[in-house]
């Protein structure tokens, strides 16, 4: 082992540890280090590592080399696991143990096993599973220990717990706020209850799903629960039954010992997955259904993982526990994973290996971390801020309190205060008086807010649910799964977005085929392949009529090589065959084969072979695969296909081997024997930077011919890839016969070996496919979805960061991009596309050194006039980059800078891997991230974001379900984005501070009161009708406006993306306008107070009377209560009837209590207030000065406000008046003519934002 190859090893080690360590699944690049025998054991002191020589390549021999690396693997698993046991919260720590999970990663419990047939193996957990949090005994600690894990219940439960002190409450012991709390937390908990039940529920009805199990002691079959399964029983599976357990099939009711299964909840893709018996199990040990009962077999495999697509074991006939027939290899291809479905095929027989917990869906499943809003994480903030000024404040007035009882009490001889009461001892006088004020001021953290908020969102989630607009052209609503973070939707800075299905429709269509140095095919779409005879030949836009001329021109020289260009795509591929009949006849003329195909490129391919004559018409048991060879002109729409028949001939190849595409290969190869010929071919297809690698040397690079033909295929994918097209190149190889048995000898004898078997493997397939022929080259085109590039290029104007993640090569994905508009036409892009460290970091420092003095040279222009660029990147340089903090930080300090990203050929852990590094970033820090994407491979990305978008797409439901938002479009994020985002943003952030505003202002007088009674911590207000100040009077208003007011009509907030600067720059929601809020509850409350006080005071009533200090408490509690509904006016505006209904019955409800307490106690101190308030003059004076300092100050200072916000709205048009008049000149049906003359002023700016300002968009709700 040469030290270059001890230096790779080391690189993958480090990779595959990073992995272990995070708990990610290990990428495929990586799986060939994923041994079968390596074993984890813990101790006090150090990691003990068992059979640590499989991870070496060369496992025969032990170098000085591999102890090195076996010692820095040992340091590293320590550090590793060091790290993350520091890193895990106590929190995290008590919450795993009280949902009982294991803190264990699935590489330390992987060990072979040995399973033997029709005997009991118990030693192995059943089959039942669990995903539900709670059970009985364990809900209320559990729920309890998460509901007051936050801060605003720890606050209030102290609260109460200081109104059970005798000499601090001022509620006679009754923990008033208890009641408010006890409802928060029972709405949180039934709503938990709620969601676990859903989850009980579904796990019942997993677990109690009937099977039929083998029992090998009645010689029958017996129907149970599929919990109930083990490890080594066998289940008789029938069509449309989803798979109970990890199976390993061993037999089947189809001849060719296949299967077909719906792998759609796995991993989101629609196409059936053919999975098939080992030949030798199918040919020499189960013919028959009756010898599963009777022959016992011994299987060895891997321990549980969760790698979805690897699995290595071998199978053996026993008797007598002695062996009887040579091992059989089994790998993913015999596997039957849990969560598939039995489709096409009658019924199956299986072997359970994984159950429960330990299959690979379930080590799959992830729970990702609960996400919060970037204003509910500043909320929190807000909170403590507030909390600690309230103990500043109650601190200072028990001191007053102190010194006023100093100073005076030698005055207070009424109060007969004895020597040895707590007044006179400094410490108890001071800790009562400063519990009396904290019990005084407790709603200075408004309760009520969290209920509030939690109703608003809610209402909010319905309106986004059921809007028309938001409908999908498909038929689809939007879904809103995680309402808590509708006010991130208006604060989004960066998305990460997929590619095909996402941007693109995933719907691949043959375009064109490059062969000899041509290239045919057309740009103009093709009408000529949707019917002919009432057949439909999908996933083809092909037109040529020199290239039809060649197919019906036998005597034309180029034939040959395009036939045989044909047979390669009708050969070389992974199309499943079905019938369908026509009619109810059975007439097999009136049959159509119909393709499924796991991948959309096969899908064209196998297409566009059926329309230029050569039909893929299936394999059979025999792996006979057959070609109908026809002249059938599916170009030709008058051609006659009834006399035709005779011509057909058909064309028998044999299969001998199929190496399968992978992430990491890149390509597809299949060895086939020619039965006209008996010629042995390998075919390959794959990425033209694959494929040119392998081609024969000889040939290609040391004759004239070789290079010019190279030269022309590169010019010519370059041309493809600027179009947008995906390009695949074609290749061949003639085999001899002693040649391939000789390959096969090698390749049988590493299918059996359970030791290194994939790399083994790996490296004889990669042998064979070395010194190709140069057979032709494919285009496919994918289509954009629709309006994406329109969304695309509003978004980024709206200051939007966007990147796209795409498996595709650069230069395609560089085309898509300006498609798209990712890329302006304007834009510099800087490519990356590097693997060596060093240089790549110097890339990137050349990069940003670029940026930087494009930044300093253009400061002068505005923002609009400088250059912009546009990072491409590849998903080789990311996997050096994510290795390395520094480069990793050069690399996110390029990218914010760029107005666009494009990362491609990445793979979906690479995906989750660049949100997380964003994420963290120093760059990134603060700024939100949204990620959407349609397939299973988006998911990791989706659930990392602090936003997922799901796209409900062709690649299934589970990136959809696993978001906290699924549309049906990519075009609707514009609208989720700019008009639902913005307005949630905005209403939510002015109920937040709303309620601490109206709390500053009914508290504060208390405060003021203490001026005049010592300090004494006395209550102005009666103490029962104040909880219902934010339960009733003051709570509607402001959940209505949040729910329903709208600043800007949706389509204007749509078509100005320079209004969703608001939330980017956090305009409404920031510690300035929380001063500033906080500031008009104290402003308010000082006139409420001084004027009610002094005003009623000095006065006397009609009988000689002063008013007392329930009388002027009740005025103020009123007088809080109108200027704080009145304050909910101000701020909105759309005037809807209902809105005003709504706080008049507000008022209307504190007047009705009034009255009742009025006339219905007479001990009460309530009674007989309302009438001598009512009919007193001051009483009016007061609400008429009060209204007017309050109501008329605020409403100047919002208008003050507003036109300040316009200015710079109309700032943003001037600057940008050339651009945009250029962009929409043309548009006659703008409606944004006035803004974007010369010099728009503020005033045209506003008159022309508000002229379709009407409730029409109240037609758009359901």
């Amino acid at each position: 082992m040469n030290q270059q190859d001890n230096n790779n090893q080391s690189q993958d080690l480090n990779k595959v540890l990073l992995e272990i360590s995070s708990g990610n699944q290990i990428s495929p690049s990586h799986a060939s280090l994923n041994k079968d025998t390596v074993n984890f054991q813990e101790s006090k002191d150090q990691i003990e590592i068992l059979d640590y020589n499989q991870y070496i390549y060369n496992d025969s021999e032990q170098t000085p080399a591999g102890e090195k690396l076996d010692k820095q693997f040992q340091q590293a698993i320590i550090q590793r696991k060091s790290q993350a046991f520091r890193s895990k919260s106590l929190y995290q720590t008590i919450l795993c143990k009280l949902q009982q999970k294991l803190d264990v990663n699935w590489e330390e419990k992987q060990q072979q096993r040995q399973l033997k047939i029709l005997e009991d193996n118990t030693q192995y957990k059943n089959n039942q599973i669990k995903t539900s949090r709670y059970n009985i005994v364990t809900f209320l600690p559990l729920n309890m220990f998460q509901q007051f894990s936050k801060i605003s219940n720890i606050y209030f439960l102290l609260m109460g717990m200081l109104q059970l002190i005798p000499q601090i409450s001022n509620t006679y012991q009754v923990p008033t706020v208890y009641l408010p709390l006890a409802f928060v937390i029972i709405v949180a908990a039934l709503k938990d209850i709620c969601e676990d039940l859903k989850r009980h529920k579904q796990d019942n009805l997993e677990n109690q799903q009937k099977c039929q199990k083998v029992n090998y002691q009645r010689m029958n079959l017996e129907e149970i629960s599929s919990e109930k399964l083990y490890a080594g029983n066998i289940v008789k599976i029938k069509q449309n039954q989803p798979i109970p357990a990890d199976l390993v099939i061993i037999l089947t009711s189809d001849q060719k010992g296949g299967c077909f299964v719906e792998t759609k909840n796995l991993d989101g893709e629609t196409n059936l997955k053919p999975k098939y018996i080992q030949k030798q199990i199918q040919q020499k040990i189960y013919q028959n259904q009756e010898q599963v009962f009777q022959k016992k077999i011994l299987i060895n495999y891997e321990g549980p993982n969760p790698l979805l697509y690897k699995f290595s074991g071998n199978l053996e006939l026993i008797r007598d526990d002695q062996k009887i027939q040579q091992c059989i290899s089994l790998d993913e291809k015999n596997l039957l994973l849990r969560g598939c479905i039995l489709r096409n095929t009658k019924w199956i027989y299986g072997v359970v290996i994984y159950t429960g917990h330990e299959t690979k869906i379930m080590l799959n499943s992830y729970t990702p971390d609960v996400k919060y809003s970037r204003v509910e994480n500043q909320l929190i903030h807000l909170i403590l801020i507030v909390w600690f000024f309230q103990i500043f404040l109650c601190a200072l007035a028990s001191l007053g309190n102190f010194v006023f009882y100093q100073t005076s009490k030698y005055q207070l001889n009424y109060l007969s205060i004895s020597s040895n009461s707590y007044e006179n001892n400094i410490f108890l006088n001071l800790t009562i008086n400063f519990g009396n004020w904290m019990i005084l001021l407790l709603n200075f953290v408004p309760i009520s807010l969290l209920i509030s908020l939690e109703m608003v969102r809610f209402f909010q989630a319905m309106l986004i649910s059921g809007e028309k607009l938001m409908k999908s052209s498909n038929g689809f609503y939007p879904t809103v799964q995680s309402s808590n973070l509708n006010e991130d939707l208006g604060q989004i800075q960066c998305i990460f977005s997929d590619k095909t299905g996402t941007l693109t429709c995933n719907i691949m269509n043959f375009k064109y085929l490059y062969l000899n140095g041509v290239s045919y095919g057309s740009s103009q779409d093709s009408s000529k392949n949707v019917k002919n005879e009432n057949r439909i030949i999908e996933n083809v836009n092909f037109e040529d009529s020199c290239f039809f001329d060649i197919l019906e021109n036998p005597q034309n020289e180029k034939q040959k090589d395009v036939f045989f260009a044909l047979k390669h795509l009708s050969l070389c591929h992974s199309v499943i065959c079905s019938e369908t009949q026509l009619d109810e006849s059975n007439d097999p003329l009136k049959k159509q084969i119909e393709y499924q195909a796991s991948s959309p490129d096969d899908l064209a391919l196998v297409n566009f072979a059926k329309f230029s004559g050569f039909e893929y018409t299936g394999i059979d048991n025999q792996d006979i695969i057959s070609i109908k060879k026809h002249q059938e002109r599916y170009f030709d729409l008058n051609f006659d296909k009834n006399n035709n028949q005779k011509n057909e001939q058909i064309l028998n190849y044999k299969l001998l081997h199929l190496f399968e595409f992978t992430s990491e290969r890149k390509r597809m190869s299949v060895i086939i024997q020619d039965l006209q010929t008996n010629q042995i071919i390998l075919l390959s297809k794959g990425a033209d930077s694959i494929i040119l690698k392998r081609l024969n040397q000889k040939i290609y690079t040391q004759t004239e011919k070789g290079k010019t033909q190279i030269e022309q295929l590169e010019n010519q994918l370059q041309q493809y890839a600027i179009t947008g097209l995906r390009t695949l190149v074609l290749a061949s190889k003639q085999l001899t016969q002693s040649e391939y048995e000789k390959w096969d000898i090698k390749y049988q004898q590493a299918s059996v070996s359970l030791y290194n078997r994939e790399e083994k493997l790996k490296n004889l397939m990669d042998k064979m496919e070395q010194d190709l022929e140069l057979v032709a080259a494919t285009a496919i085109e994918d289509k954009l979805q629709d309006q994406v590039e329109d969304t695309i290029y509003v978004l980024k104007k709206a200051g939007i960061l966007f990147w796209v993640l795409t498996g595709d090569k650069k230069e395609t994905a560089i085309n898509i991009g300006r498609s798209t508009k990712v890329i302006d036409q304007s834009d510099v892009i800087l490519e990356i596309d590097i693997s060596e460290e060093q240089m790549l970091s110097d890339k990137l420092n050349e990069h940003l050194q670029r940026i930087e003095t494009n930044k300093n040279q253009n400061n002068n222009k505005n923002k609009y006039q400088q250059k912009q660029f546009c990072l491409v990147i590849t998903g080789e340089s990311l996997s050096v980059i994510i290795c390395n903090q520094k480069l990793e930080d050069l690399l996110i300090s390029v990218g914010s800078q760029c107005r666009s990203v494009i990362a491609c050929r990445v793979s979906p852990k690479q995906k989750k891997d660049i949100v997380t590094l964003y994420k963290n970033s120093k760059q990134g820090k603060g700024k939100r991230t949204l990620a959407i994407g349609d397939g299973a491979n988006d998911v990791n990305m989706i659930t990392e974001a602090h936003v997922g978008v799901g796209i409900k797409g062709l690649e299934g439901m589970q990136a959809a379900r696993s978001s906290d938002y699924a549309i049906g479009e990519f075009k609707l994020l514009k609208r989720l984005l700019l008009y639902h985002g913005r307005e949630c943003y905005r209403r939510n952030s002015i109920t937040i501070l709303y309620n601490f505003y109206k709390n500053v202002m009914s508290l504060t007088p208390m405060l003021f009161l203490g001026f005049n009674s010592g300090f004494s911590a006395s209550n102005i207000y009666d103490i029962y009708v104040f909880q219902f100040y934010n339960a009733s009077f003051t709570a509607f208003p402001i959940i209505f406006y949040a729910a329903s007011d709208q600043n800007l009509s949706s389509k204007i907030l749509v078509k100005s993306p320079h209004l969703y600067q608001t939330g980017i720059e956090n305009i409404f929601m920031n510690k300035k306008e929380f001063f500033i809020w906080f500031f008009q509850g104290f402003y308010h409350s000082c006139i409420i107070y001084f004027v009610s006080m002094y005003s009623l005071d000095c006065s006397f009533d009609k009988n000689g009377r002063k008013p007392d200090i329930v009388f002027i408490g009740q005025t103020i509690f009123l007088l809080t209560i109108i200027i704080a509904n009145m304050k909910v006016t101000i701020h909105t505006y759309t005037n809807y009837v209902f809105g005003y209904i709504i706080q008049i019955l507000s008022f209307v409800s504190y007047l009705c209590f009034a009255i009742f307490l009025n006339f219905t106690f007479e001990s009460y101190d309530l009674y007989n207030i309302f009438s001598r308030i009512i009919v007193y003059p001051y009483f009016y004076f007061s609400i008429i000065i009060c209204i007017s300092a309050t109501i008329f100050f605020d409403f100047s200072f919002f208008t003050y406000k507003d036109f300040l916000y316009y200015m710079k709205i109309s700032d943003s048009f001037r600057e940008r008046a050339d651009e945009i008049a250029q962009e929409f000149k043309n548009d006659e049906n703008s409606n944004y003519s006035v803004l974007f003359q010369e010099n728009p002023n503020v005033y045209q700016v506003r008159q022309t934002l508000h002229q379709e300002f009407t409730e029409n968009d109240l037609k758009n709700q359901k």
